[in-house]
């Protein structure tokens, strides 16, 4: 959880756009409603359920699936079903869009029916294996569970399942035997030790509990953040806070920059209870652990159905709660995940996380007063760590409240400790802000930084050298430069465009054209690349086309400041002052 890592390459790009000029797995069979079923709807549509027909449900309920809102499928699919109630393509989708909302109260009698019917679905086998297990029937689930199809996202989420039922069943050696598929395969290794370690321990078997926490210790640099927690928090039941506490240092040392390491130290000095204290604590563990993995892969639909299941059986998991908001916020339901990160315990070193997603989201939903205030006081709050102020810093940058953002990004910089290669990038967002709010000197330096931290930074290249051109200083190095970012970047607009300027800057019109036409070709609507190829194809005698050009750069809206100078050239041609 480097802070490098919090940012991505959008994110560094907004170092030339938007900005003005030099601010340059799980398939789950049968859920997909069958034209039978809008026929169906059809045919009733004449039947008003609530403020909509029949068909206006399906429709509207179809649509919501399709932008993922789940909870709106739910309700106006559900108005579907009670009027359709044994269409089977109907009952799946319903299903899984209860599933998706965690509203398993609601989705176990249609998964009961479906089983009536005879429908094999992995929804439907999880939401009875688990409701099984929560009427305190393991050895029912595990016959449920039996039936998930074979392959895939199953042959690692069936082993972790009935690991748990066979130890809820009083069934030690089968729970070990169970995870033992898991031992076998390298991707997952670290899993299997994980759960072995946990399930260990709620089976109160010591010796084997404490060889694997001790063996989970001994390799920090492999450890997530959860499992990290999961091991302090045994040393530290064990009576033992100084092996809790070398561990701590150990991760420290791998992931310096990660600002949840200092809230577990608190806990040294404390009695803490067991994270995970039962069988149910064990499945909703191993169900967020599916999540997490799925969703690092990118499949976020199949991850939400696995984090409710986790939430369903332990509502109160802090690092469940804030990768549902994660995942909301990736489907862009921005005020259901402001929900969920609000409700993410305070007293959990996850809350911090959660704080800086929440001023994520509530930007997202126009509320930057908000957002603003909780980084600020985040940043104001502790000065041993970086994130909350570069966090600050980037949402000021794009507001473009540049001195501003330059001052969080100060704080930033003073608290990261020894500079490292990978921190180049944090100069560079520092040398964006100083630069547009006219530190200058200040703001090169930061850019001559990040490139002794990373030489030939593409990025980085592009804006200090492009900036030198604006200013018509040091061209021939500039030029050198924004040629070895081409050479990198070559289909990126942006830097393409930044090399064509330059030879028009020192006046190599042709060069000029032949790059900005490239630049237009990978960014046709931006407004400035357009200005700057007319300006090219003025020098070099065609007038006509360069007009075309201005008119295409005033077409695509540029910003008011941007308005005046291809108009001023479409009025009276091109003076010698290039904008």
């Amino acid at each position: 959880m480097k802070i490098i890592h919090a940012s991505s390459e959008f994110v560094l790009r907004m170092g030339r756009r938007p900005l003005p000029r030099c601010a340059r797995g799980l398939m789950l069979a049968g859920f997909t409603a069958g034209a039978g079923l809008f026929a169906a709807a059809q045919a009733a549509s004449s039947d008003p359920v609530g403020d909509h027909t029949l068909a206006g449900n399906f429709l509207a309920g179809e649509h919501a699936r399709t932008v993922l809102d789940h909870s709106a499928a739910a309700d106006y699919l559900s108005a579907v079903l009670a009027k359709n109630p044994d269409d089977q393509d109907l009952l799946q989708t319903t299903l899984l869009a209860l599933a998706h909302e965690g509203r398993f109260a609601e989705a176990l009698p249609i998964a009961q029916r479906l089983d009536k019917q005879g429908v094999q679905a992995d929804a439907v086998t999880l939401v009875l294996a688990i409701n099984e297990f929560k009427q305190g029937n393991p050895a029912a689930a595990i016959a449920i569970t039996d039936k998930l199809s074979p392959g895939g996202l199953n042959d690692f989420a069936k082993p972790l399942i009935l690991a748990w039922l066979y130890l809820a069943d009083d069934k030690a050696d089968q729970a070990r035997a169970a995870l033992e598929p898991l031992a076998a395969n390298d991707s997952v290794k670290l899993l299997h030790q994980v759960t072995l370690s946990l399930l260990n321990d709620v089976a109160a078997d010591k010796a084997a509990a404490a060889q694997g926490y001790a063996g989970l210790a001994a390799k920090p640099d492999g450890l997530s953040f959860r499992t990290l927690e999961l091991t302090v928090n045994y040393f530290l039941r064990q009576g033992d806070p100084a092996a809790a506490e070398k561990l701590l240092n150990d991760f420290n040392k791998v992931y310096p920059d990660n600002a949840l390491i200092g809230l577990l130290q608190p806990q040294l000095k404390q009695k803490v209870r067991p994270l995970i204290a039962n069988e149910r604590d064990g499945m909703a563990e191993a169900f967020y652990s599916i999540a997490a993995g799925l969703s690092q892969d990118g499949a976020e639909q199949p991850a939400m159905l696995f984090l409710q299941l986790a939430l369903d059986l332990k509502a109160d998991l802090p690092a469940a709660q804030l990768l549902r908001g994660d995942l909301l916020m990736a489907g862009k339901r921005y005020d259901d995940a402001i929900e969920a990160y609000r409700r993410v315990d305070k007293a959990s070193a996850y809350s911090w996380n959660a704080r800086q997603k929440l001023a994520e989201a509530l930007d997202k939903v126009k509320r930057s007063d908000e957002a603003l205030k909780i980084l600020q006081d985040m940043t104001d709050e502790r000065s041993d760590v970086a994130d909350a102020s570069l966090a600050l810093g980037n949402m000021l940058r794009a507001k473009e409240r540049f001195a501003e953002a330059a001052v969080a990004y100060d704080k930033m910089l003073s608290r990261i400790g020894e500079i490292k290669p990978h921190h180049w990038m944090l100069f560079y967002y520092r040398g964006i802000a100083r630069e547009r709010s006219d530190q200058w000197e200040l703001a090169e330096a930061d850019f001559q930084k990040a490139l002794q931290l990373e030489a030939d930074q593409p990025f980085v290249l592009n804006y200090l050298a492009y900036t030198w051109v604006t200013r018509k200083e040091n061209l021939d190095q500039a030029l050198d430069m924004l040629r070895r970012a081409v050479e990198q970047r070559p289909e990126d607009g942006f830097i393409v465009d930044s090399l064509g300027w330059a030879y028009y800057m020192t006046g190599d019109y042709a060069k000029a054209v032949e790059f900005l036409e490239h630049a237009v070709e990978f960014e046709p609507t931006d407004s400035e690349i357009n200005e700057h190829l007319g300006d090219a194809y003025w020098k070099t005698g065609r007038h006509e086309e360069a007009k075309f050009q201005w008119r295409r750069a005033l077409s695509f809206e540029p910003k008011q400041e941007r308005i005046a100078p291809p108009q001023s050239k479409l009025d009276s041609g091109l003076t010698d002052n290039p904008t």
